[in-house]
């Protein structure tokens, strides 16, 4: 009995030993696991240093090419002070010149100016004293040019004003109805004055515009139209104000 305990015992003490070698080999089996585990973790590490590593390098060849950048950006800012400095100093010649230019100008616009003013008063001074011939030849068969004393007459003078109106006035810019009521005035007559004869007729008309063209073209000091009016009218006395 006491041999059978004792077997007994040393069984039980081998599936003890068994269990124990089944825990160690799983021990084993989980610290080799383990061991692949740290293995590849290392392997990633080692991965991840050299990307790192190859980033490292890259930053750093930007870093050189920034620097070298830096270096040609100074060198561009040096060119543009030197290019501020020569135009700031051409400017100031600039200004000169542009002062010239200016005065130059104003004073070839004040001579047009005055050659369209003079050129204007050429021509409606022609007007004003170049009719009498034309006159003259209009009207060559009728009794008052024959004898420029006579009456011109109530048959003829509506014509002959008309006349006078297109040929004298409208160029000038002149109302006939004050003309007339001038004429009738001037020679003491009533109106119409249709017994105002050729030397009345001509020289009414010359005092008529005459007057008109003074106040057209005043002398210095008188009281007229001036350069700046004409030019507003772009010289056409049809576009003065009334």
């Amino acid at each position: 009995d006491e041999l059978n305990e004792t077997a007994n015992a040393l069984e039980s003490e081998v599936d003890d030993l068994e269990g124990a070698i089944d825990d160690i080999g799983e021990t084993v089996l989980e610290a080799a696991r383990l061991n692949d585990d740290l293995f590849d973790e290392n392997v990633v590490l080692e991965g991840l240093n050299g990307t790192l590593t190859s980033k490292v390098d890259t930053i750093n060849g930007v870093i050189l090419d920034m620097n070298g950048e830096i270096d040609r950006l100074e060198e561009t800012v040096d060119d543009l002070e030197s290019i501020l400095g020569f135009l700031e100093d051409a400017a100031d010649e600039v200004d000169e010149s542009v002062e010239e230019i200016a005065a130059f100008l104003a004073d070839q616009i004040e001579k047009n100016e005055n050659l369209l003013v003079e050129n204007l008063q050429n021509t409606l001074i022609q007007t004003a004293t170049g009719w009498v011939c034309s006159f003259q030849s209009f009207f060559a068969n009728a009794a008052f040019i024959e004898n420029s004393d006579t009456p011109i007459g109530a048959a003829d003078y509506p014509e002959v004003l008309l006349y006078i109106e297109r040929n004298v006035l409208e160029p000038l810019c002149l109302d006939v109805v004050d003309f007339e009521s001038f004429l009738a005035a001037d020679n003491g007559l009533s109106t119409p004055p249709v017994e105002v004869t050729v030397n009345q007729l001509i020289s009414s008309v010359s005092e008529y515009t005459t007057g008109a063209l003074n106040y057209y073209f005043p002398d210095e000091g008188e009281e007229g139209l001036t350069n700046e009016d004409w030019e507003a009218a772009q010289y056409d006395c049809s576009n003065l104000p009334d």
